[in-house]
């Protein structure tokens, strides 16, 4: 089955926003089995929170946008805690799946995910941007997926964490771009988080924080491990870390291989932060190139190349 957003006209918000366009065709789609959902090119999309339902593809062609709203109060909700037990904190997202099968967001067009909706006025100068809270949403957040397929579409903008991939089976992120504002802190670029079996290659990620991260996140223990790690042929630029592992680390990171990458002007090359219960296993990295580059106190790190 393909749709056309376009086809949805009416289910069109009168603020203008096409979250209901969207929503309406993904939700008729896998209902009939599966299938694409087509963002047409040459638009903007004004977008709240959306569902990632079973077997469906959102297809953003190029010249299309999605731009987060920012208005949070409309994205996707997850209860927290976030990160420890002891932080009752909700996390919301502006793409969303849970318990989802063979899913994919493919096409070359952008996600922008509106940071600038989420910072204090008049930082043009600072070298850090200060926010209004913490932590803001997520752009894409898949918790208990399988089959998952991310290609050739850029993203850029992230107020947090861009892509974060809690208890995942079978992922492939191949040939995305991720622009983030470097002095916007925790934009991690991929945060894999107590998944399994995930391919990420030929990806471009500049960000402000780290651009890899493997973690374990404590309220997140039902999933396990994280496992079956693979990247390869990526280029990483973060004012923080290129790869790290941790901060949280409340489980084991096993099997984990990075080949041909480039990390240059970072503040940390490759970091491990292992300050909880967890232990790291069987990591290889080969082929890594690294150039760090030391920014101002209040980024993280020094110029270390491993720490």
């Amino acid at each position: 089955m393909i749709i056309n957003i376009l086809d949805q006209r009416d289910f069109l918000d009168l603020n203008g926003s096409t979250t209901k366009l969207i929503q309406n065709a993904i939700n008729e789609c896998s209902k009939n089995g599966g299938g694409t959902v087509i963002i047409p090119g040459n638009g903007d999309y004004i977008i709240d929170g959306i569902v990632m339902e079973n077997n469906v593809t959102l297809s953003i062609e190029k010249g299309a946008r999605l731009i987060g709203s920012g208005n949070e109060s409309k994205y996707i909700k997850r209860e927290g805690p976030f990160e420890l037990l002891k932080n009752d904190t909700p996390i919301c997202s502006l793409i969303y799946a849970k318990n989802s099968s063979h899913i994919s967001i493919v096409g070359a067009g952008k996600i922008i995910g509106s940071y600038q909706k989420f910072i204090f006025p008049e930082q043009k100068l600072a070298p850090h941007l200060k926010s209004y809270k913490y932590p803001r949403p997520m752009t894409i957040y898949f918790e208990n997926c399988k089959n998952i397929y991310i290609n050739n579409v850029t993203i850029s903008d992230a107020p947090f964490w861009t892509i974060h991939l809690v208890g995942c089976v079978n992922t492939e992120i191949d040939d995305i771009k991720i622009y983030n504002e470097s002095r916007m802190p925790n934009t991690d670029g991929i945060d894999i988080d107590r998944s399994k079996n995930t391919f990420i290659h030929n990806c471009i990620i500049v960000t402000g924080d780290d651009a890899i991260c493997s973690k374990c996140t404590e309220e997140t223990k039902q999933y396990g491990d994280c496992t079956n790690l693979l990247v390869e042929n990526c280029q990483l630029t973060s004012q923080s870390s290129g790869i790290k592992f941790g901060s949280s680390s409340f489980g084991n990171f096993v099997n984990c291989n990075f080949k041909k990458i480039s990390i240059k002007d970072s503040n940390r090359g490759l970091a491990f932060q292992l300050r909880d219960p967890g232990s790291a296993k069987n990591i290889i990295f080969e082929d890594i190139n690294i150039v760090t580059k030391h920014f101002t106190e209040e980024w993280w790190g020094s110029g270390e190349p491993i720490l």
